[in-house]
C-alpha cells in the first residue's frame, strides 16, 4: 500500500460522513485540504500513523532486513547498510552452504564481529524507519482540454512494502488511527478501536530471524 492511500484511508474511516466527493483522487489533488471537515484528520494522520508503526517494530511485527556487509579487521560500520538501523539482530557467514552464526557486538557506530570469516557476512537488522509527516506524496494536477485533469511530473510517494510494512499491517494500523483520530470526540469509541488495533497487532506473525543456526556441529572430539 501507499502511503498516501494509507492516510486516505484513516482520514476516512475517522469520519463517518457520507460524502462522495471524498474520494482518493480527489484527496491526491489536495481537493479538501482547506475543507474544515477533513482538514485536522489530514493534518493529525501522520501522528497515529508513526505511532502504529513505532508499535509494530516494538512487537516485532515487522520483518527485518538481510544484506551482505564486508567486514575489516573484524568490524563494519552500521552505515554501510541501506536503510538506518534500530538494532542488529544477527550476524553471520556461509559455510558450504550454510548458515553459521557468529557473536557480535556494537562498538559505537561500528559492529565488531569475532569469529572466523573470510570478510563477506550477512547481517540482520531492524530498520529505523524514519516519521512520515510530508505531503510530498499529493500530486499535482493541471487542467487539460477535455475539461478534467492530468497528472503533472513524477509524484514521490513511498510505497511502504519497500519498509516490510505489508497491507494486513496497515489495517492494523488504519484502526489504530481511527480511534486515535476520534479521541477527542468519543473516548469510549476510541478506546474501543486503540484496543481492537492492539489486537491486531498481537495478531501479526512475528518477525523471524533468517540468519538462525540450523544445526550446530561439534569443532572438537573426545580423544582427538
Amino acid at each position: 500500500m501507499k502511503l498516501s492511500r494509507l492516510v486516505y484511508e484513516c482520514v476516512k474511516n475517522a469520519i463517518y460522513y457520507d460524502d462522495a466527493s471524498f474520494t482518493y483522487e480527489q484527496f491526491l489533488m489536495g481537493r479538501h485540504d482547506g475543507d474544515p471537515d477533513y482538514a485536522t484528520n489530514i493534518q493529525n494522520a501522520f501522528g497515529p500513523i508513526n505511532e502504529a508503526i513505532m508499535r509494530l517494530g516494538d512487537l516485532e511485527r515487522i520483518p527485518y532486513r538481510v544484506e551482505d556487509v564486508t567486514a575489516t579487521d573484524g568490524f563494519f560500520p552500521k552505515s554501510t547498510l541501506s536503510e538506518p538501523c534500530r538494532s542488529i539482530v544477527g550476524v553471520a557467514t556461509m559455510r558450504n552452504g550454510e548458515i553459521h552464526a557468529l557473536p557480535f557486538r556494537e562498538v559505537g557506530d561500528r559492529i565488531y564481529v569475532q569469529g572466523i570469516f573470510d570478510g563477506a557476512l550477512l547481517c540482520e537488522y531492524k530498520e529505523d524507519i524514519p516519521p512520515f509527516g510530508t505531503y510530498s506524496f499529493i500530486y499535482e494536477y493541471v487542467p487539460n482540454e477535455l475539461g478534467g485533469y492530468t497528472l503533472s511530473g513524477e509524484p514521490s510517494d513511498i510505497e511502504l512494502k519497500d519498509h516490510n510494512i505489508s497491507d494486513a499491517m496497515c489495517n492494523a494500523i488504519i484502526e489504530y488511527a481511527k480511534g486515535n483520530l476520534n479521541e477527542q470526540v468519543a473516548a469510549e469509541l476510541a478506546n474501543m478501536h486503540m484496543t481492537r488495533a492492539e489486537q491486531y497487532f498481537a495478531n501479526i506473525e512475528p518477525a523471524k530471524s533468517a540468519l538462525r543456526q540450523g544445526a550446530v556441529r561439534a569443532k572438537y572430539r573426545m580423544g582427538e
